[in-house]
């Protein structure tokens, strides 16, 4: 048995446990056990113990074994890398013979292919000179034949005009230069007038052409002289002013200062006419006394230095101008012409340098040519193809054959032309094959289209397609409260959608800036549809554009209420602006289509004061929708009335448009005239005739629907950019437009700051605006009816509409700073304060867009549409940018420095209605457009001032 070993001094131990207590056996027992666990802890502590030398051992055995497969990995990469490198030589060597092979292959082919080419080129160039050579042989021949054609065709229109009996002859750019009467005539007068004015400015001579100007210009002879020059600077023709400048250049004429420098081939001509027993009469703006004289006094060298002169007054059988025979670019007075010559228009010849002109004399029936003289304006190719072109009155030839004849010839049909109902045109197609008259709502109809016959079919229901202005006052009216009702639903939806700001802001998590993005895409697409849907109305008609538009709002705002994006509400407030423009602006058409001017002021009130009524009543009634239920309802409850709206419309509104109704009557008229052409025998109705049709007069007829988008686009921005009152009445109703859509975030801003109204409080606030406009609306309908009781001055120009405006509209920038400066918070002034101020500038507001409405349609009458579309464009941009900064404003500013700043811009454009009461003739006469209607209006009174004095002495 092995010795154990100790590996402490076991002896002391057993001593120190005896000195302890224990007895030498317990010691000495403790003591081997203690040894045991030991000795038994340190083998097992050894068992896994390397030695040194062992260690030593393994680790230089590893390194062997490293260096040998050191040795091993070198070898195999050395060898691998040898067939690799020889694999990557063989290959590149192998692609080096292929590249060779496939650019030797790629050179024989182009070589192959450039051959080809060059052959094809030569082959091409060589057929190519053919055809050229056979082109310009194929050109010549047509150039010939076209020639030749031409020379036939000219010859044959001309020869049409030999059987004409009666020559009507334009004098300025026909007979004589236009610079004749721009640089010798007009100057001539103007240096003559002042002394003529001085010297005989009491005489009774000079009293009969004085007294015939405008009062206002009557007074001093300084009026009448600067008058004078701003009419010939504008070469207005005016019957007073052609009078004078008649007079004034008799003394020119008299003492050889100038002679009448007529084309060379006008004497010759006239003569030749005459002879040959063809009538000439003279048909010019100027005077009849001017006529005469130039006339009288025709340079007989044809030059103008020369005072030897010819009196070819007596060639000239009838004298007529713009007073015994109307304007010139009127078809009723060459109609005039015609029945004072008695001589049909078809025996007529009109020759003028004027298209306009001979647009109008062509339409009445005369044979027509345009005269193309040096000098002359230019006529766009497009207009000389309508008509003759006449270089020379050598061209022509009058009068051949036997006149007795043609005499005898024209009995019949001024008979038959006796027969006729006043006003009625008759034509034939190219063909001959039907007989047309033009159709009007005052044409009478005989009495087999408008009442049962008994051997022909029931006569159409024509009663449908009568004119709107005959409609009776409860269809008028049925009309007006559905165009008012759909006015509302549209200016309804714009104001209701700010209200809903504090739960949808919370919902998207978007700051009121973004939010308000919604205000502006409803008003830009408001602005902008308009010019480019409105033109359907006149094609296709009031109903059915009304229809769809409202269902486009009803989708829209289903789509609202439905949306759980942002991005989704915007594009659907977009799509709802488009709808409410065309189903709102389209209003104030309608009832022009269904009254006259003097009867439209009361209807054009009601709708003025639903369009502003509506976006106070909007955010009014969704305040109380959004503090009690679901803002989703905001919009629901729109879509539920104006769905029962739109029922309304399908069944009560009926088409308002004149022209589509006309057309709609006509094409039923030609349909059931179609089918009494078919029957097998000829009816025997009284009146009937075969082959009759009814067609549309061409100032009724519709233009196509691009050319409408485009004026539709363009004419409004070049009112807007060229009329001072276009321009001005623009900015006045776009600011205060401004304005009313601001109000949709600043209302609710300043009363939950000042007085901590929640959103139902608030939208109350806009009660406020509702019966602003319904005081206002009252008002303006009782005060024109008292104006034009007491006031005959009232409508007696365009600006008596503004003598009201110019007093209420001052009552926008009064609200502003009444309600700027009692809402502040440290004001303390009771809430009441500011929503009266509120009302008062809503009267303010309604004032302007009544004022500019009723004062451009007064103003630019024919253009009024366009000039309407451009400040509605203006005002509705404009509003779709305030409402962005509006909080801005208010917070950064605070709130009466704010209201202050606006208040103080709308004291500016206050000024607008004031300067045109006092200025505002001079600056129509100065402006392009406007002075034209003037003159037009001058013109039309002066005629009928004319015609009353004549009417008195006989």
């Amino acid at each position: 048995m092995r010795q154990k070993q100790h590996h402490f001094d076991t002896l002391k131990f057993v001593r120190r446990l005896k000195g302890e207590g224990f007895s030498e056996e317990q010691a000495v027992a403790m003591m081997r056990v203690l040894n045991d666990v030991i000795e038994e802890s340190i083998q097992n502590l050894t068992r896994t113990m390397v030695l040194k030398e062992d260690a030593e051992r393994s680790t230089y055995t590893q390194k062997v074994d490293f260096a040998k497969l050191r040795s091993e990995l070198a070898n195999a990469d050395s060898t691998e890398a040898q067939l690799t490198r020889s694999s990557h030589e063989r290959l590149a060597s192998d692609l080096a013979k292929l590249n060779s092979r496939l650019r030797d292959e790629i050179g024989r082919t182009q070589a192959s292919v450039r051959l080809d080419l060059n052959l094809e080129k030569g082959r091409i160039r060589e057929e190519a000179n053919g055809q050229e050579m056979r082109i310009k042989e194929t050109e010549a021949r047509i150039e010939q034949e076209v020639a030749s054609l031409r020379e036939r065709v000219e010859t044959v229109k001309f020869s049409t005009l030999q059987w004409l009996i009666h020559v009507l002859l334009d004098i300025e750019g026909t007979l004589c230069p236009i610079s004749f009467v721009k640089e010798t005539l007009f100057p001539y007068a103007i240096k003559a007038l002042p002394g003529t004015v001085q010297s005989k400015w009491n005489s009774p001579e000079f009293e009969k052409y004085k007294s015939a100007f405008p009062k206002e210009y009557q007074e001093t002879a300084e009026n009448l002289i600067e008058h004078v020059r701003d009419l010939t600077e504008r070469n207005v023709k005016i019957a007073y002013f052609k009078d004078l400048q008649g007079y004034l250049w008799e003394d020119g004429y008299k003492s050889g200062a100038y002679s009448g420098p007529f084309f060379e081939d006008v004497v010759p001509a006239l003569e030749r006419w005459k002879q040959d027993g063809v009538g000439i009469s003279i048909y010019s703006s100027g005077s009849v006394f001017a006529q005469k004289l130039l006339f009288g006094h025709v340079n007989a060298n044809k030059t103008e230095d020369s005072h030897a002169t010819l009196d070819l007054q007596p060639l000239v059988s009838e004298w007529f101008d713009t007073v015994n025979a109307g304007l010139k670019v009127e078809s009723a007075s060459y109609d005039k012409i015609s029945g004072l010559l008695e001589v049909p228009p078809a025996l007529i010849l009109f020759l003028s340098d004027n298209v306009k002109e001979l647009e109008a004399a062509k339409k009445a029936g005369f044979k027509v040519a345009l005269v193309v003289r040096p000098g002359n304006d230019e006529v766009p190719d497009d207009q000389q193809k309508e008509f003759q072109i006449l270089k020379s009155f050598n061209a022509i030839t009058l009068g051949e054959g036997d006149t007795q004849k043609k005499q005898e010839e024209q009995a019949p049909y001024v008979s038959s032309l006796d027969e006729e109902a006043p006003g009625r045109q008759q034509c034939c197609d190219d063909d001959g094959d039907f007989i047309y008259e033009e159709l009007t709502f005052h044409t009478d109809l005989p009495s087999y289209l408008t009442s049962p016959q008994p051997s022909l079919p029931p006569p159409p229901e024509l009663t449908k397609y009568e004119s709107p202005f005959g409609w009776s006052a409860k269809r008028k009216a049925i009309t007006v409260a559905l165009c008012c009702t759909s006015t509302f639903h549209a200016a309804y939806s714009a104001g209701a959608y700010p209200i809903a700001s504090v739960p949808l802001r919370a919902k998207w998590h978007v700051s009121s800036v973004v939010f308000n993005t919604g205000v502006t895409v409803w008003a830009a697409g408001f602005a902008w549809s308009p010019m480019v849907l409105a033109p359907f109305s006149e094609i296709n008609g009031r109903r059915p554009v009304f229809l769809a538009s409202g269902i486009v709002v009803l989708a829209s705002l289903i789509a609202c209420a439905l949306t759980d994006s942002f991005a989704g509400m915007l594009v659907a407030r977009f799509f709802n602006g488009v709808g409410a423009s065309t189903f709102a602006t389209m209003c104030g058409g309608v009832i022009s289509d269904i009254f006259h001017a003097e009867h439209r002021n009361t209807p054009m009130a009601l709708y003025s004061g639903f369009a502003l009524f509506g976006t106070g009543f909007g955010p009014f009634i969704s305040g109380f929708i959004v503090g009690r239920v679901s803002w989703r309802w905001v919009f629901y409850h729109q879509a539920i009335a104006l769905g029962f709206t739109i029922t309304l419309m399908y069944f009560l509104f009926t088409e308002t448009r004149g022209s589509v109704l006309l057309a709609r009557r006509c094409a039923v008229i030609n349909k059931y005239l179609s089918t009494l052409d078919s029957l097998p025998e000829t009816p025997s109705a009284p009146g009937y005739r075969r082959n009759l049709r009814y067609q549309l007069p061409p100032s009724t007829a519709p233009s196509s629907l691009g050319h409408m988008i485009y004026l539709s686009l363009t004419i409004p921005f070049r009112l807007l950019l060229t009329e001072p009152v276009v321009f001005f009445f623009s900015l006045w109703i776009a600011f205060a437009w401004a304005l009313q859509y601001m109000a949709f975030s600043v209302i609710p801003l300043v009363f939950s700051t000042t007085y901590h109204f929640d959103t139902q409080a608030s939208g109350a606030v806009f009660s406020a605006i509702c019966i602003g406009n319904l005081i206002a609306a009252a008002v303006s309908i009782y005060q024109e009816r008292l104006a034009k009781q007491y006031w005959p001055k009232f409508n007696s120009a365009p600006e008596g509409r503004l003598y009201f405006a110019c007093l209420e509209s001052a009552l926008l920038p009064i609200g502003l700073f009444w309600f700027g400066w009692t809402a502040t918070p440290s004001s303390h002034i009771h809430w009441i304060s500011p929503v009266l101020a509120l009302g008062a500038a809503q009267i303010g507001i309604f004032s302007i867009y009544l004022a500019v409405f009723n004062y451009l349609a007064d103003v630019y009458h024919r253009f009024a549409s366009s000039a309407l579309a451009g400040q509605s464009f203006c005002r509705n941009i404009l509003a779709a940018v305030f409402p962005l900064f509006a909080d801005q404003i208010f917070q950064r500013l605070g709130f009466g420095g704010a209201s202050s700043l606006l208040g103080g811009t709308a004291v500016v454009l206050t000024a607008v209605p004031w300067v045109l009461v006092f200025f505002g003739e001079t600056i129509r006469r100065r402006s392009k457009i406007a002075s034209e209607i003037m003159q037009d209006e001058i013109q039309a009174h002066a005629e009928q001032d004319t015609a009353t004095e004549t009417s008195e002495k006989c």
